[in-house]
Parts: structure tokens; sequence; C-alpha cells
């Protein structure tokens, strides 16, 4: 995660200088609540992947003083709104195989999911239009020392890719589009 600092520190990622300018570790009382949920749904996470995902928060705040990534106003949203809702999703991935993240944005749930499955052998895409947003999102996954495989295109080009086409195990994609639209 040192990376991910000197990312920021570099300014390669803007400097976080507005009121939330940086991602305060995650008080007692909302860890706590946090984990508390976690439970609930049936997921456990190592504790050492908190601090790759407070970087993760860094990089998101950071990237959203250079360009409009997500409406992140709080630590508590970012935590609950973003992250929990990304970790969702972990009890349905495979040990195995290939995820897509399609139109990937700022970058939720990929990072999170990214970060939490460590040891499952998952091999990431994320699909991402927007260049800027693109270029986040490879900025972010170097810094955090992530393996991404990014196509920088819209979904549908990249839906007509041999490649590509109907060749992953798991897609994932949030605030996208209506669900016939995403399913094509």
């Amino acid at each position: 995660m040192e990376n991910a600092n000197n990312l920021i520190e570099n300014s390669q990622i803007a400097k976080p200088s507005d009121a939330l300018s940086s991602m305060p570790p995650i008080s007692a009382e909302d860890l706590s609540l946090w984990n508390e949920r976690l439970s609930t749904l049936g997921i456990t996470l190592l504790p050492s992947v908190l601090k790759p995902l407070e970087a993760y928060g860094n990089l998101l705040i950071a990237g959203n003083l250079r360009m409009n990534l997500t409406r992140l106003t709080s630590p508590h949203e970012f935590w609950f709104r973003h992250v929990l809702d990304a970790l969702l999703l972990l009890p349905y991935l495979p040990k195995s195989g290939r995820l897509m993240d399609v139109g990937s944005g700022a970058g939720v749930p990929l990072f999170p999911l990214m970060l939490a499955t460590d040891d499952k052998k998952l091999e990431f895409h994320a699909i991402e239009s927007t260049q800027k947003k693109a270029v986040f999102l490879q900025e972010a996954a170097d810094a955090l020392g992530l393996q991404l495989a990014l196509h920088a295109e819209r979904a549908e080009t990249c839906g007509r890719l041999p490649a590509l086409r109907e060749s992953f195990d798991v897609v994932t994609a949030r605030a996208l589009a209506a669900m016939p639209v995403l399913l094509e």
C-alpha cells in the first residue's frame, strides 16, 4: 500500500485537499458494526484486508478531486455503501476463474473484491469506456499491486470480441444500464 501513498504524494493522482481529504481509519464503532453486518451475511475477512481497502479509499478520494468518480461524502459511506455493498458478492465467487466488471468507473465492486479474494485464483478484467476513468483504474490497480486486465472500450465493442464474449465465469456491473440491456 506504500505505492498507493507514493502515488498520491507524487501527484500522479491529485492530492486530496477538500473536506474529505483522506480516508481516515475506520472508527472502532463503525468497524464493530461493519464486522457485525459481514458476519450476518456469512462473510469473513482477514483484518489485514482493512489497510488495502483504506489505501483504495485514499486513491478514490484523490481521483474524485480530478474527476467525478463517485459521490463519496464520508468514510462511513465508503465502508458501508461502497465496500460492504461490493463484498456482498464474495460468497458467490468461484474459487478460480475469470471475473469481468462492466462499466467499472470508480472500481466498485472491482477493487474491494480484488482486495478481499487473495486466497482465490481469479483473473480480473474491467471494461471502462471513459478514458480518464480507465486511467484511474489502471493507476489504482498499479498502486495497490493488483493484476487487472483493463479494456478501455465500450462494453458493446468488447462483447463482440471472440476472446471476451461469453468467456467469463462472473460478470459484475453497478449502476450501469437496465437489466435487459446489460444482459445483452
